[in-house]
């Protein structure tokens, strides 16, 4: 007998908006206990996939960003200059993740099957 994709997957799945704001999404991986979810407009379209390793990956590229536009001030032999500076970048991070969205965050380059694909079909794009 050949398993089909709707034999084994999720019925049920929890949708994120693209609206959501990174601090609820947060919370919602862990009152979900999720690492991700699908994104979906208010038709239910996919939109595209969030995990924390997309908020994790923009919040390391904002980082670098400010990391690199105080470059400058990296040759300073002053520690206490260096843990200040530090300090200043992880607060512009943390102010700036309350203002994003899911969909500054997510990917949308989704590559989906039909649930009548074949279990190798799902396993070939994995």
């Amino acid at each position: 007998m050949k398993v089909l994709a709707k034999d084994i997957m999720q019925q049920q799945v929890k949708t994120v908006r693209p609206e959501l704001p990174l601090p609820d999404l947060e919370k919602r991986f862990v009152d979900d206990g999720v690492s991700g979810f699908p994104v979906v407009d208010q038709q239910q379209n996919v939109l595209g996939v969030v995990t924390a390793t997309d908020v994790l990956q923009h919040l390391c590229e904002e980082r670098r960003n400010l990391e690199s536009s105080v470059g400058f001030y990296d040759d300073s032999p002053h520690a206490s200059f260096d843990s200040l500076l530090d300090e200043w970048i992880s607060a512009e991070i943390g102010k700036r993740a309350d203002h994003l969205v899911v969909a500054d965050v997510m990917n949308d380059d989704v590559i989906s099957l039909p649930p009548t694909a074949s279990l190798h079909d799902v396993a070939a794009l994995m």
